[in-house]
């Protein structure tokens, strides 16, 4: 009975081994899925020469354009409203002139009785004046009869100390004289000063054109520098300013293309303005009509075209950066990634030249971050761009 126990219990367990064996087997024979290629889409490098671009953006204003400011403190009695058309030279702004003509008439007051006062003080320093000469006169009389001994010291001194008395008032009306004159001349500017702030409280239009905003009303203060209305002109023409950097010495006649949305112009530069402001100089484009449809105040893609460059050329989103802002184009190599260097020598918004490959090599193509997350020397089907 014993034996019989042990024989059942070897085959239960020969069982077991059998159907372990015949899993393992099985499970060898699956076919496990292997890592797919990567789909990505490619291009040829070529051998060209492309244009090289320095974009920026720009703002397009009408070239008659201006915002009218107050260079006085005073109360706007008139301003022409919104909408409202314009001929050059009418008047279009008008302030409070009141205080700055009572200015005017307390100054000539001023003046008035500063010349009252020059002309008593002249005479007084005339009579100072015939005092002094007539006492310098009798001193080098009585210094000569000294020396001779013909008068005694305290007759001579006597006579010394009228004449420094009378040098002393002469000086001193002099000076009253010239201060009084600085002081009139201090008036006189200021009269002038103030007189030509009258022409600021009257403003004309410099061209012919309409109020396009109002940003103060009648009975509004209006300070020094405070915008009081907008006004557009009617003769057309515009202009498009762009801030460039100093050093890339953006000069007049560079050419420009200027886009907005899916729509580009051609255009030169017309002129540089000059400034050390944050180093930055504005570069002028002038455009006789307003080709792209857009409003004033409108920003647009400027690119300035600053040369050329030959060697190969690839789509421009064929080269990527890495974290370290080293260039890299991902080529194929017998259906397979091949990370590789590059240099840019030019890029714009189509292609860029870039040394490092060969023309006929197909590279990859594509937004930088999906170029950034493809490893190096990985299976991938390249989709070229027929």
């Amino acid at each position: 009975m014993k034996k019989w126990g042990v024989i059942i219990i070897a085959i239960f367990i020969a069982l077991i081994a059998i159907v372990a064996i015949r899993k393992e087997i099985h499970i060898k024979r699956i076919a496990y899925p292997q890592q797919p290629a990567y789909v990505v889409q490619a291009a040829i490098a070529k051998t060209g020469d492309i244009a090289d671009y320095e974009n920026y953006l720009g703002e397009f204003i009408n070239y008659d354009e201006a915002v009218i400011k107050t260079r006085v403190n005073s109360t706007v009695i008139y301003c022409l409203d919104e909408g409202k058309s314009f001929k050059k030279g009418d008047v279009i702004v008008r302030l409070d002139d009141t205080d700055i003509r009572n200015s005017i008439k307390a100054l000539e007051f001023t003046r008035k009785a500063l010349q009252s006062e020059l002309i008593g003080q002249a005479s007084q320093t005339e009579a100072s004046k015939v005092l002094y000469e007539n006492a310098l006169k009798t001193y080098n009389r009585y210094t000569s009869l000294y020396k001779k001994r013909v008068i005694s010291k305290q007759e001579l001194e006597n006579v010394q100390n009228v004449y420094e008395q009378a040098k002393a008032s002469f000086n001193i009306g002099t000076q009253k004289l010239k201060s009084i004159n600085d002081n009139i001349g201090s008036v006189n500017a200021q009269i002038i000063q103030v007189s030509n702030n009258l022409r600021y409280t009257e403003i004309r239009a410099p061209f012919s054109g309409a109020v396009t905003a109002k940003f103060l009303n009648v009975g509004d203060l209006a300070v020094i520098g405070s915008p009081i209305i907008q006004i557009d002109g009617s003769s057309g023409g515009y202009k498009i300013l762009v801030n460039v950097p100093i050093y890339k010495q953006i000069e007049v006649g560079t050419k420009a293309i200027i886009s907005y949305k899916d729509k580009s112009i051609e255009d030169s530069v017309a002129r540089v303005l000059k400034s050390a402001k944050d180093n930055l100089v504005t570069v002028e484009l002038l455009l006789n009509d307003n080709p792209l449809q857009v409003p004033s105040h409108t920003y647009l893609s400027v690119s300035f075209v600053t040369g050329r460059a030959s060697g190969v050329i690839v789509p421009y989103n064929a080269v990527f950066r890495n974290s370290e802002n080293h260039y890299f184009i991902l080529k194929v190599v017998d259906g397979r990634t091949k990370l590789t260097p590059v240099m840019v020598k030019a890029k714009n918004d189509k292609y860029a030249c870039v040394s490092g490959i060969n023309s006929g090599d197909v590279v990859l193509v594509g937004y930088e971050s999906k170029l950034l997350s493809i490893p190096d020397n990985v299976k991938v089907e390249a989709l070229l761009d027929k």
